[in-house]
């Protein structure tokens, strides 16, 4: 039997098999609101761990960024050392689209 995202048996279940960093297996759909309010709104306070991405920054944050680089110049950043396995593939950074 299905049980709608809401359902208690179903927010039992997620809370009691969430994994911390992968949340839950394919059975389970992020876009859920018990998922993305886990995942989402507090993830600390269920045991999640809290990742954040370059693209999730705030406009408000990349608009100070940019003021910043406007006054003072992009920083140079250190070279990245980084493992040979990527070289000898041939794998390069991705630095924009």
């Amino acid at each position: 039997a299905r049980l709608p995202p809401g359902d208690k048996e179903t927010v039992r279940w997620m809370k009691a098999n969430m994994h911390p960093l992968f949340g839950w297996p394919n059975v389970c759909r992020f876009s859920w609101g018990p998922a993305l309010e886990v995942l989402q709104k507090n993830p600390r306070e269920h045991g999640a761990v809290e990742v954040r991405w370059p693209g999730d920054e705030v406009p408000e944050q990349v608009q100070q960024r940019d003021a910043m680089e406007f006054f003072l110049g992009k920083r140079k950043r250190a070279p990245t050392h980084r493992h040979k396995i990527f070289g000898e593939a041939g794998l390069v950074p991705v630095e924009g689209w």
